[in-house]
C-alpha cells in the first residue's frame, strides 16, 4: 500500500500531521485512467473512483467520509472548513465546495485535500495554531497568488503568523513538459515584476509552474 501514496513529513517526525500526494499505483481504474484516478470529472467510472478514493483512505488511516475536497474553478477562492463540513466532495464531484481552491482548518477530525494533474498541490501548516490548509496552484492561481492569500486567511481566521508556517510542494508538471504562451508569461513578469525564465524551440516557450507558486 506504501507505494500509492508519497509521504511528507515536514523533516521533523515529531510533528502532529500526516500529508501526503497519491500516485497512480494500487487503484481499480482500467485506462487510459489506470490506476488510482481520483476524479470524477474526466470520464472514469464513478464506482472505480469512489473504489480508489476508499483505497487511498485506507493507506492514509482515514475514513472516506471524513474527506472535505472542493469544486476547483483555477480561482482565489478560500473555504474556511470544520466538523461539518466532513464528507463535502467525497463521493461526487457535486457535493464539493463551490468556487474554491484552498481550503483551511484548525479541525484534526476532518481531511482536506485537492486535486492536481500539472498543477501544484500547496501544503500549509501553523505548528503553533495546529492549522492547515491546502492550496491548488495552477497558472491561474499562482497568478491569483492563492497560496499567499490562503497563509493571509488563516492569519484573519485563526491568528496564523506567516513565518511559523511550514509548507510542502507536491508534485508539479516541469519545465521540460510545460508549454506556455508569451501573453501568460507576460502576466506573469507583470505581476511578480521578474524577469520569467523560459526555453525557446520549436513549439513554444516553457516554465516551470513551481517557480510560479514560489
Amino acid at each position: 500500500m506504501s507505494e500509492i501514496i508519497i509521504k511528507y513529513n515536514w523533516k521533523k517526525n515529531n510533528l502532529p500531521l500526516l500529508s501526503v500526494v497519491s500516485t497512480r499505483i494500487g487503484g481499480v481504474s482500467l485506462k487510459p485512467y489506470n490506476e488510482l484516478n481520483m476524479s470524477y470529472r474526466v470520464g472514469d467510472d464513478p464506482k472505480k473512483v469512489t473504489e480508489n478514493r476508499k483505497i487511498l483512505c485506507k493507506a492514509i488511516g482515514i475514513e472516506l467520509g471524513s474527506l472535505v475536497l472542493a469544486q476547483q474553478v483555477h480561482s482565489d477562492g478560500i473555504m474556511v472548513v470544520n466538523e461539518r463540513h466532513a464528507g463535502c466532495g467525497a463521493y461526487n464531484f457535486e457535493s464539493g465546495l463551490p468556487n474554491t481552491d484552498a481550503i483551511i482548518t484548525n479541525s484534526n477530525s476532518i481531511a482536506i485535500g485537492i486535486l492536481t494533474a500539472d498543477c501544484v498541490p500547496v501544503m500549509l501548516f501553523d505548528p503553533v495554531r495546529k492549522v492547515i490548509g491546502v492550496s491548488h496552484a495552477g497558472w491561474k492561481g499562482s497568478l491569483l497568488r492563492i497560496a499567499a492569500k490562503t497563509v493571509l486567511k488563516m492569519k484573519e481566521v485563526y491568528g496564523t503568523e506567516p513565518s511559523d508556517c511550514l509548507v510542502s510542494l507536491g508534485p508539479g508538471i516541469c519545465k521540460r513538459c510545460y508549454e506556455v504562451s508569451d501573453s501568460i508569461i507576460k502576466q506573469f513578469e507583470n505581476a511578480f515584476n521578474y524577469k520569467v525564465e523560459n526555453k525557446e524551440n520549436k513549439t513554444g516557450s516553457f516554465t516551470n509552474n513551481k517557480d510560479a507558486t514560489c
